[in-house]
This record gives structure tokens, C-alpha cells and sequence, in this order.
């Protein structure tokens, strides 16, 4: 797994990195808040192991942050500080934290909880890409792949719009033929977690139903996600054709 830790303190960095890189994993370090927003808005991080108290802003703020964009609003988040207040753990439960652990660090325990979140919250858009490109007849093609996830991305955009307004008319016809070409294209690339929260809303929308603003937001989050997933396919993987 890939974990982003900030910290202010070049000995707790050092620490943790030896910590998490001998159990397997990648560590990026981050020494204040705006470089380790930074880091997470361009490169996907399984875990994010946060101090509270930073020079530039606490771990708390880093949180919020992390929330209020969607490309890492499902990120786990480990705080990891000397703070013990009840007070301010519960407020950066409030802010969206999956964990807390206290210092001096326990290098086990940092790896189990580590390994926890990683294993247990983050759920890839495709999980399975050897099997998927296989079901496509492109095997390894990892360049393939990434740009018909790209296509998938644009059209099925444009056919949840045409839905919005479809249902908004009352197209019964069409609104059967986006709704079938989005799970079916879906499920093509495997596409597992798009292809859940389409068929979440199929039976609603097939009868009619208002695809609400909330739904609406969701499936293009599932959208954005697996853009970002193509985008990293490319600039992380390297696979031969």
C-alpha cells in the first residue's frame, strides 16, 4: 500500500517510514500541512497518517480538506499525535477520521492499523484490471485499458446528462437504453462500483423516478474516481504491450 504521512518532525518521519517500509509498504513524508495536501491531490494514497499539531494548520484542518474533495474524500485517515484531549479527538472524529493512535508510536501497531484502513475502506473503481483486460480481449495492454476507461468515462457522462433530461420528459424508451448501456459498458470493464450505484437506481429511474441532485452528484463522484483511476493507470504502471 501506498501511505502519505505528514509530520512536522524529521525524526518521527524517519521513524515511520522505516516503520511502514519494512512491512512492504510506500511511504511518502510530508513535514507541514500544504505539502501533504499537495501530495494527496496528485498521487492516490491508500493511508494517510496525520499529526495534529503542525506548523501551518492542524491535522483536523488537513481533514476537512481531504473531505471536501472528491478525489479524496474516501481516503483513511490516521491521526497519530501526543494529544490526548477527549475534546479533540472527538472533534476529528467529527472531521472524518477513521482512527487515533497516541505517541511514542508503536511500530506494530502503526502496521496493523495501517494495514486495516488500507484493506478494509479504500475499494478501487476496477478492481480486478488483469481480469477485465483478459475479459477484453487485451491482455497486459495496460495503455489500451487506461484509454477505454478514458471513452467509458466521456460517454457514460454525456448518458447520465441525457438521462437527467430524459426522465425530466418522460422518455420511457430512451431512459430503458442509457440505463442498459451504462451497466452493460460497466460491467465490460468491470467497472464494479459505477456499475452498483447505476444499478442501485435502475429500478426508480425505470418507472420514472427523479434521478435527485444527491444521485446525480454520486454517479459523476463514481465518474471523477474512475478518471483519476485511468490517469494513474498511465502515469504509475508501466506494462508491456
Amino acid at each position: 500500500m501506498k501511505v502519505l504521512h505528514i509530520d512536522d518532525s524529521k525524526l518521527v518521519r524517519t521513524m515511520v517510514a522505516k516503520m511502514l517500509t519494512s512491512a512492504g509498504h510506500v511511504v511518502d513524508s510530508a513535514e507541514d500541512g500544504a505539502s501533504g495536501l499537495a501530495a494527496a491531490s496528485r498521487n492516490r494514497y491508500d493511508v494517510a497518517v496525520v499529526d495534529l499539531m503542525l506548523p501551518d494548520m492542524t491535522g483536523i484542518d488537513i481533514v476537512r480538506t481531504l473531505r471536501s474533495d472528491r478525489r479524496t474524500a474516501r481516503l483513511p485517515v490516521l491521526i497519530c499525535s501526543s494529544v490526548q484531549q477527549r475534546s479533540m479527538v472527538e472533534e476529528a472524529v467529527k472531521a472524518g477520521i477513521q482512527d487515533y493512535m497516541l505517541k511514542p508510536i508503536d511500530g506494530q501497531a502503526l502496521i496493523d492499523k495501517v494495514q486495516r484502513l488500507g484493506g478494509a475502506l479504500i475499494r478501487e473503481p476496477i478492481p480486478d484490471i488483469e481480469g477485465s483486460m483478459a475479459r477484453l480481449g487485451v491482455p497486459g495492454d495496460m495503455a489500451f485499458f487506461a484509454e477505454a476507461v478514458r471513452d467509458f468515462v466521456g460517454q457514460s457522462r454525456e448518458d447520465v446528462d441525457e438521462l437527467r433530461q430524459c426522465l425530466e420528459a418522460g422518455s420511457a424508451d430512451r431512459i430503458a437504453v442509457l440505463l442498459s448501456r451504462l451497466q452493460g459498458d460497466a460491467r465490460n470493464l468491470g467497472a464494479e462500483v459505477f456499475d452498483e450505484q447505476v444499478s442501485s437506481l435502475a429500478p426508480a429511474l425505470a418507472t420514472g423516478g427523479p434521478l435527485d441532485p444527491e444521485a446525480y452528484a454520486l454517479l459523476m463522484e463514481r465518474l471523477e474516481e474512475l478518471e483519476a483511476f485511468s490517469h494513474d493507470m498511465e502515469t504509475k504502471t508501466v506494462m508491456p504491450r
